[in-house]
Formats: structure tokens, sequence, C-alpha cells
């Protein structure tokens, strides 16, 4: 099967893609956060994928909640914190 392997390749471009737009991107808080969280949850797809190909081990794919978490995490942070401060900024200029 083509699959296991195109999707294997797949990964590294994937993550590297994810992890530029990330970079180029760090001076503005909203966009760095979202596209950190984006780059957790690519990770966790590509785990996932991993196990499901490669592994007999059916817990494995579970881990995925992890950097999945992380990714959550990230955006409430963002929602909770960030941006309400971001929009009183916002009023007290106006």
């Amino acid at each position: 099967m083509l699959w296991k392997p195109m999707g294997l390749i797949m990964i590294i471009p994937t993550i590297g893609a994810a992890l530029l737009i990330t970079w180029q991107t760090r001076a503005i808080k909203s966009e760095l956060l979202h596209n950190l969280a984006v780059d957790f949850w690519i990770i966790a797809n590509a785990y996932w994928m991993l196990t499901e190909f490669y592994s007999k081990n059916d817990s494995l794919r579970f881990y995925t909640i992890i950097p999945f978490s992380i990714g959550l995490i990230i955006i409430a942070y963002y929602y909770i914190f960030i941006k309400p401060k971001e929009k009183k900024v916002t009023e007290l200029a106006n």
C-alpha cells in the first residue's frame, strides 16, 4: 500500500510549513498563539496517523490528547486573558 509511506513523507513538510508560518507571524500575538495551537494540532494528527499505520497497540493513539490539549490551552489562554486586555486598550484609545 502506497498511502502509508506517502503519509509518513508528508509529515515533515506539513509541520515545517506550519512552523514557518508561526515564525513569520510571531510579531502579532493573536496570530502567533493561533498558529502555535495549529502546530500542536498538526503534531497530534501526525502522531495519530503514525499509530494508526504502524502500531498494533491501540492505546498509543490516546496520547494524541496531549498536544491537542496544549493547543486548546493556548487558544483558551488567548481568549480568556489576552483578548480582553487588547479590547480594553482599544476602547481606551478611542
